[in-house]
């Protein structure tokens, strides 16, 4: 398992990283693999991971593959990667369809986390929808407002986000659709109780955002 100081260390190390990409005046072509192989490296390099695999196979939805998997003396954890470009329905659904199967991963006692970058004003206006001009440029200030903050905490005083499903329903229904997913909600009902923590968030002025949360 990584332990919270790790995963601020990895933060920054991915902060550095793609914003040196950007200053090198590669930020058009900034996805998650630019997220995912520096991940790789430096859990490789400096937190002494041997077992890491890229593509993992899910180990629950059988069809579907993990970003990127590690192992340390029989911890497991699987990490799951964003780059915020541009927001839309079909978006939240993407990120919300990540979030469930990195739940039910957690509930298969594997350590979840979710990583999403972007460029800090795509980040502040489109994922986290800080709407004023002011607040986006400056990186810092405004309070997240989008459908994003009703799953993810953007607040490391209130660190916990608590999902309900049932507000999210529409959402739920095309997981279990497009995941032939048997609805656990009347079967497993503790099953949904999903909730997801900030560890670690990182939008300063001028350098690419990183957010890393661990899904419950």
């Amino acid at each position: 398992m990584i332990s919270d100081v790790e995963i601020a260390q990895l933060s920054q190390a991915i902060n550095l990283r793609l914003s040196y990409y950007e200053t090198i005046s590669f930020a058009n072509i900034l996805a998650e693999s630019s997220i995912r192989y520096p991940t790789a490296e430096y859990l490789e390099r400096r937190l002494s991971y041997n077992n890491i695999i890229l593509e993992y196979a899910n180990p629950i939805f059988k069809r579907r593959r993990c970003d990127l998997y590690v192992e340390r003396e029989r911890k497991e954890t699987i990490f799951e990667f964003k780059y915020v470009r541009d927001t839309s329905a079909a978006m939240f659904q993407d990120y919300f369809d990540d979030i469930l199967r990195l739940h039910y991963l957690h509930a298969d006692g594997i350590q979840a986390l979710f990583v999403v970058c972007g460029g800090p004003v795509n980040f502040n206006s489109q994922f986290r929808s800080i709407k004023k001009r002011t607040a986006v440029l400056a990186g810092k200030k405004g309070s997240a407002s989008g459908p994003f903050s009703k799953v993810l905490s953007f607040s490391t005083a209130n660190p916990v986000k608590t999902i309900d499903t049932k507000k999210h329903q529409s959402n739920y229904n095309e997981f279990c659709k497009l995941y032939e997913f048997k609805d656990a909600t009347k079967s497993h009902p503790g099953a949904m109780i999903i909730q997801t923590r900030l560890i670690k968030l990182i939008h300063e002025l001028g350098q690419q955002s990183v957010g890393i949360w661990e899904v419950l």
